[in-house]
């Protein structure tokens, strides 16, 4: 798979990375060694889970990205984020191309900003590609460590997914080692959050934009938010395309919009200001 000189430079950062497990310089060295894999620009390791806000496990973004971004999507733009969806959705450890895991349109061009998905997003508003190792958590949460490639550069190839692919094992095993004495609080004061078990995004649909929009037009918005496509979207109504295609065109003329950032903003903008429907929570590590 590699020859010697680079065999030896994996087996010395593995080494490293093994060595930091339950230290603060953890998350530095798991980078450390993926760089000893494949080529990358940003990482990202975030911990999720339905009942609570998550937390940033590890910034890797090596001053590319923006805090205001990702202090936004910590605590709200999160709920319409492909890798915290695919982390709740059901236990999937190991790793994925986020294309993988994305519904039909989730990438299309005026579907997000860099404000709605930083882990799209830096600065241009797409990235070239991003990968996802999940790992569950003896805690119940679930780890997502994204790694990154930025647009002047081309996806992970075979041979490096390949590559990732291999220690994918390793890799995973050592991150729930690390992050095996984090806690999910009881609620607390420090974050907020929607009560009990109940779905975000549903309970979101709920309140948002009542006197504006019909029940089934916020339906519609539910499935726009999470990239789905209006074939998949008229097939989960059990209705025609024809009939998405004019509930869109009604929603973005009640609204007063014409893209979907901007329904992405509005619908994140009415969920952020929804804190009279939230109880407190929070997730720490006692490391």
């Amino acid at each position: 798979m590699t020859d010697g000189n680079t065999d030896a430079a994996i087996i010395s950062e593995l080494a490293k990375m093994i060595g930091a497990i339950g230290t603060i310089d953890f998350g530095n060295k798991l980078d450390g060694f993926v760089a000893s894999l494949a080529d990358y620009d940003m990482t990202a390791i975030c911990a999720f889970s339905k009942e609570k806000k998550p937390i940033m496990l590890h910034d890797g973004n090596y001053g590319k990205g923006k805090k205001f971004i990702w202090d936004d999507f910590l605590n709200s733009t999160y709920l319409v984020d492909i890798v915290y969806q695919g982390a709740i959705a059901e236990p999937r450890p190991g790793l994925y191309r986020l294309n993988d895991l994305a519904p039909t349109e989730f990438f299309a061009r005026d579907s997000h900003s860099g404000a709605v998905h930083p882990c799209i997003s830096a600065d241009s508003g797409s990235l070239a590609e991003e990968i996802v190792f999940y790992v569950s958590l003896s805690c119940g949460a679930e780890a997502a460590y994204s790694v990154m490639r930025n647009t002047d550069k081309s996806i992970f190839n075979d041979s490096e997914f390949s590559r990732l692919k291999y220690y994918e094992q390793v890799i995973c095993n050592a991150m729930e080692r690390n992050w095996e004495s984090l806690e999910i609080d009881e609620p607390g004061k420090t974050n907020n959050t929607w009560s009990g078990d109940t779905n975000v995004i549903e309970l979101g649909l709920e309140t948002f934009a009542t006197e504006t929009l019909t029940r089934r037009e916020r339906m519609v918005v539910g499935y726009l938010l999470q990239g789905h496509s209006v074939i998949d979207t008229a097939r989960e109504l059990s209705i025609a395309p024809g009939t998405v295609k004019n509930h869109k065109k009604n929603i973005y003329l009640k609204l007063a919009i014409s893209s979907l950032s901007e329904l992405f903003s509005l619908f994140i903008r009415h969920i952020s200001n929804s804190d009279n429907k939230h109880q407190s929570s929070d997730i720490k590590s006692t490391t």
